[in-house]
């Protein structure tokens, strides 16, 4: 993502819930949550951030479909996804 400053994102996975720190990059950089190993856990939701302007997500997941759009400013964080253990994520949007 690029424009923002840089981005802070956490993945939340199926039973186990928040798994990892916060992962942060630079502005322009991919930023990876989450796991694509064979036995690695679904992802069912994850948070996000950015320093500057403001970051929104659509997220899709299993049996919901898409859940629509929420927005947070510079500094806050929002969720995308599920908390619910059968509804892991399928895709997801992001704009800045």
């Amino acid at each position: 993502m690029s424009g923002t400053a840089g981005t802070s994102a956490n993945a939340f996975v199926h039973k186990d819930g928040w798994k990892t720190a916060w992962n942060s990059v630079g502005d322009g950089a991919d930023n990876y949550i989450g796991s694509t190993e064979q036995d690695a856990p679904h992802m069912l939701g994850f948070a996000i951030a950015v320093p500057e302007g403001k970051v929104c997500q659509e997220a899709s997941t299993r049996t919901r479909g898409w859940l629509g759009q929420l927005c947070a400013e510079q500094d806050d964080y929002i969720f995308g996804g599920s908390i619910n253990d059968e509804r892991w994520l399928e895709a997801v949007r992001l704009t800045v």
